[in-house]
């Protein structure tokens, strides 16, 4: 039993790094890992500053924010942080996990439900399934998005048109900005001349942050 258990970690992790690699994982490998592993991310504790500096970003771009937004919430930490740091008490979330939604809304209460990011990229005209909040955080999820997703979002040129279109798309769903976040080294370079050329500008180098503000 005890084999029969560590065969199947073994296997939902080797499933996940497979299919992240090739482009991005279903909502069943992302519901098995996190299963198997709460906090897959070690979010509690290696996201402290990473999260400061976007709670920061809010603060000295934004001003004053009543709602904040996450549309790859994973188990809510990232959004718990930055609303608390902030003092909001309206927040809302979706992802692709059904099981890091669950998490999500235990850990902070809000309004969650499932989405795949991919059908908004599909259909630039749609909407999130969230209420509209006044900051909406887009934090380390779009090399899940889009075709070849991993290797697109690390060159300006691929598919170039159809990520513009998805960031506005995205430009739509706040009242005031989305902040956009990813620091990886294949994709931060790429992703931030995305979003200068959607409209929005660098906000903080380090973690990757860049504003984009919300469409009029």
């Amino acid at each position: 039993m005890a084999n029969a258990s560590l065969l199947n970690v073994a296997l939902t992790r080797a499933s996940y790094a497979v299919s992240t690699a090739l482009a991005k994982p279903s909502a069943a490998i992302l519901d098995n890992l996190f299963a198997a592993y709460p906090d897959y991310y070690r979010m509690r504790i290696n996201g402290d500053e990473r999260m400061a500096a976007i709670a920061d970003a809010i603060r000295s771009e934004v001003g004053t924010c009543d709602s904040l937004g996450d549309v790859s919430v994973y188990e809510g930490y990232v959004l718990g942080w930055v609303a608390r740091e902030l003092g909001v008490e309206t927040v809302s979330g979706c992802d692709l996990s059904g099981v890091a939604v669950e998490r999500a809304r235990a850990y902070l209460p809000g309004t969650y439900t499932t989405f795949d990011l991919n059908d908004l990229y599909k259909d630039p005209t749609s909407n999130l399934p969230i209420p509209k909040p006044d900051v909406l955080l887009v934090c380390e999820c779009l090399y899940y998005i889009g075709p070849l997703a991993n290797l697109t979002w690390r060159q300006t040129w691929l598919f170039r048109e159809a990520k513009l279109a998805f960031l506005q798309a995205l430009r739509r769903q706040a009242n005031k900005a989305i902040i956009v976040q990813h620091f990886g080294k294949g994709q931060k370079e790429s992703i931030g001349e995305l979003v200068v050329a959607a409209g929005g500008h660098k906000v903080e180098d380090r973690w990757g942050i860049w504003l984009l503000p919300a469409a009029t």
